[in-house]
């Protein structure tokens, strides 16, 4: 693998992609629900129920991609441009609706499913692709956090425009202008990652035997540590709006602090990305989560309406999510390259495109059905102290313990890959990661 070619033109043409990828994926499932209930007709349970058979279909596909994309390396560049074209279909379909309102239920599934699709199988070689381009944990970080920045930005952006939109246009309208740009942002991120393959993207095609799911080994405590991180991430991003509005009592900040909270992210890339080349990136991916416990911690005292306060935790706690976004994925690379088993990269990364999907589920579940058998009411005047008070632990509480159940299972989780790494030395014959195929 090169150790070349890191320069800001590559990293730009590689990393802009992330962008259009990041803002296809906030309508599916945070916008659409809700539209197709009040502009097709749709069943607001039959919408649940389609949604979750679909986020479950959408875990469990991740494995099946990342397989093929190791069986098959060769045809890596073919397949992404085909899961953009996926992604561009199923887009179009979801935002601008079914042609008649009898199709909307088949239609809403059909199109979201077609999406997803081609979401993910190209997460999962952005993910590889990244990991292996640089062979340094500083390059490998690099890349990560170039990435990931430009995923934030696509996540503000997706966020602020439909509002923005929905001001001027009904929602309708605001969608099909909303795939627009979309297509446009789709189009500009091809473009530029095609001049990025054809300079970098052979090294990606080589085949290399050693396939398998044997990454497992020595990875189950890095993997649940990964996972601890997302659940404790999740919780607050599905518990934001009931708690800015009921427990906070600022329901017209919302979209303030949400934009704060992914600014941040995106700010505190550079500091993360120092922080590991000094220290080394377990280190900084503890420290992060250092700031995160504070942060949510700091939650549970402050007085409902503190608004500066509240904006000030948004800051801290977006700033520990860029070193969870960008640390990881170029941790799971180095180990995957010290084993020689870089040919198992697309399972490897299918398994951490999955978890995300898999804590939002559980968080989001778990979290409702508790404040659901408390008797919590969304938007009511009228809920209880001990009410509030769940609502605040769950938003706050919860993900200090995850996050520092989180930062035991990463300690764990190096403690043995050192030792596994030290006992195979002998047995590797390519540890350097130059196949990332198979």
């Amino acid at each position: 693998m090169n150790h070349t070619g890191a320069d800001r033109r590559s990293l730009g043409a590689y990393s802009l992609m992330a962008l259009p990828l990041a803002f296809g994926g906030m309508p599916l499932y945070i916008y659409m629900p809700d539209f197709y209930v009040r502009e097709w007709g749709i069943s607001l349970s039959v919408v649940g129920i389609i949604v979750l058979v679909l986020r479950c279909l959408d875990a469990g596909q991740d494995l099946v991609i990342g397989h093929l994309c190791d069986r098959h390396p060769a045809h890596r560049g073919y397949v992404m441009a085909g899961s953009v074209l996926l992604l561009a279909l199923g887009m179009a379909a979801v935002l601008y609706g079914p042609p008649v309102a009898g199709m909307a239920t088949a239609w809403f599934a059909m199109a979201i499913a077609t999406a997803a699709l081609g979401l993910s199988v190209m997460n999962i070689n952005m993910a590889l692709v990244g990991g292996f381009w640089q062979t340094q944990a500083e390059g490998r970080l690099r890349v990560a956090a170039w990435r990931e920045s430009f995923t934030l930005a696509g996540m503000m952006l997706a966020a602020a425009l439909p509002f923005i939109l929905q001001r001027h246009i009904d929602a309708a309208d605001s969608f099909a202008v909303l795939f627009w740009v979309f297509a446009v942002l789709l189009a500009a991120g091809a473009f530029f990652f095609r001049r990025f393959w054809m300079r970098h993207g052979a090294v990606f095609g080589r085949a290399d035997e050693k396939v398998g799911w044997r990454f497992f080994d020595g990875n189950r405590a890095f993997f649940a540590a990964c996972f601890l991180t997302h659940l404790a991430a999740s919780l607050p991003a599905a518990l934001f709006l009931f708690f800015v509005r009921d427990y906070m009592g600022a329901a017209e900040a919302a979209g303030l602090f949400m934009l704060l909270y992914l600014g941040s992210g995106i700010a505190g890339m550079p500091f993360w990305q120092r922080l590991a080349a000094r220290h080394g990136q377990v280190w900084a991916w503890m420290m992060s989560m250092a700031l995160a416990v504070a942060a949510f911690g700091a939650t549970l005292v402050i007085a409902p309406g503190n608004m500066v306060a509240f904006a000030l935790i948004c800051v801290l706690s977006g700033a520990a999510l860029g070193a969870d976004l960008s640390i990881p994925p170029a941790m799971m690379a180095a180990r995957l390259a010290a084993r020689g088993q870089a040919a198992q990269g697309s399972r490897a990364f299918a398994v951490m495109n999955m978890i995300p999907k898999i804590a939002l589920g559980v968080a989001s579940c778990g979290a409702l059905l508790a404040l659901g058998a408390a008797g919590y009411q969304a938007g009511a005047a009228d809920n209880t102290p001990r009410v509030l008070a769940l609502l605040a632990a769950l938003y706050a509480g919860v993900p200090c313990v995850m996050k520092l159940g989180a930062a035991w299972m990463l300690h764990l989780s190096e403690k043995g890959f050192k030792e596994g790494v030290n006992d195979e030395v002998s047995e590797r014959s390519d540890g350097d990661g130059r196949s990332c195929g198979a």
